[in-house]
């Protein structure tokens, strides 16, 4: 009874702190634009066929923008495609296969959209995340770099090589840049660049233990924070270029249940307090609106980013477990713009980052 009670003085006290903190906050929502017409602008979004990239999509054809989508599947993609509203018949959308843990794959797909007459925006949403019961592959040898883990292909080095192949033409073009990344960035650490090949220690045909999957949600975190030291470096390269970074929220979205077998347990389905879909969709929209800010990312709640005592990756856990597993809507929602790590924000980081990638995809 009595550690009962400590718990509830805790969960008490925490709470107290949640509603009192943000009133002494200087971090105030914003503002995009509602309803901005979008047509004439052509729109490329990866990983289009679910989540809050395909309601991102539906959103944006909604307003005219012509839309490049793309899925693993070429059957998926062009089945989405096919439930976007269409403004003018002269510029339909287009729903392409894109595989990021495959060169081949991509180079097929940036060649396909250098033909564009123009490309206004991208965004960066396709990644994975290994779920309860994933199997593999847990690591992919196409990269001319060498072995490296599927997460860490899928999540960062695939969309690494679309924009080093596609520098030129949006920096001519001045394309926006959206990455879409996550809070869990915070648990990213600077020896991310240590053990890329198989940091699970995951085989092939077996889930993961616990150990490991709670190695993979470090990793998740890892792979989210190269999309940042992405971006803040894609910023200095490519001046003419809009970059922002965005990080969703908790979304009840399939990623992490991509192939499971039915009936194995993810508590994860069970926490109450996620956004939806469309939801974390309409944040991703917000971002094509809002002028970007250095070393910030755009969030649709309120992080109490001076949170005392924590730093480095426990700041991180505080984050993820108690701000947006428990508390993203138990605090003020809306569009906030909040500081990315001091990793992201570390510019020695940002480069080696750039570098061991550009070696990853043979650059």
């Amino acid at each position: 009874m009595g550690k009962l009670l400590n718990i509830l003085s805790i969960a008490v006290i925490l709470l107290a702190v949640f509603i009192a903190a943000p009133r002494f906050s200087s971090n105030v929502p914003i503002t995009p634009l509602d309803s901005t017409s979008l047509e004439g602008q052509t729109l490329v979004i990866t990983g289009g066929t679910s989540g809050v990239g395909r309601e991102a999509a539906i959103k944006l054809a909604g307003r005219g923008a012509t839309l490049i989508i793309t899925g693993r599947s070429q059957s998926r993609a062009s089945k989405t495609v096919l439930s976007l509203p269409i403004f003018s018949a002269a510029t339909p959308h287009a729903g392409l296969q894109l595989d990021l843990t495959d060169p081949e794959s991509i180079e097929t797909f940036t060649s396909t959209i250098k033909k564009l007459p123009r490309i206004d925006a991208i965004v960066l949403n396709a990644g994975m995340m290994y779920g309860p019961d994933y199997t593999g592959p847990f690591q992919t040898s196409k990269f001319p770099g060498g072995p490296v883990d599927t997460m860490i292909a899928s999540n960062h080095l695939g969309s690494f090589k679309i924009l080093h192949d596609m520098m030129s033409t949006f920096e001519s073009q001045g394309t926006r840049i959206v990455f879409v990344s996550s809070i869990s960035h915070h648990l990213g650490t600077p020896d991310l660049l240590s053990n890329t090949a198989n940091p699970t220690g995951g085989s092939e045909g077996s889930p993961l233990s616990i150990s490991q999957s709670l190695s993979a949600f470090a990793l998740y975190g890892q792979t989210k924070l190269f999309n940042v030291l992405s971006a803040n470096k894609l910023s200095k390269l490519l001046p003419n270029c809009p970059v922002t970074v965005v990080t969703p929220g908790f979304c009840a979205t399939t990623i992490g249940n991509m192939d499971r077998t039915p009936g194995i347990f993810n508590p994860l389905e069970y926490v109450p307090f996620t956004f939806t879909a469309e939801q974390g969709g309409d944040l991703l929209v917000a971002a094509l609106q809002i002028e970007p800010i250095a070393g910030k990312m755009l969030q649709p709640y309120w992080i109490w980013e001076s949170v005392p005592l924590l730093k480095g990756r426990l700041k991180g856990a505080f984050f993820n477990i108690i701000q947006e597993m428990i508390f993203q809507k138990l605090v003020p929602s809306g569009m906030y713009l909040h500081t990315q790590s001091e990793a992201a924000l570390d510019e020695e980081l940002q480069e080696r980052a750039w570098e061991w990638s550009k070696g990853m995809i043979g650059a």
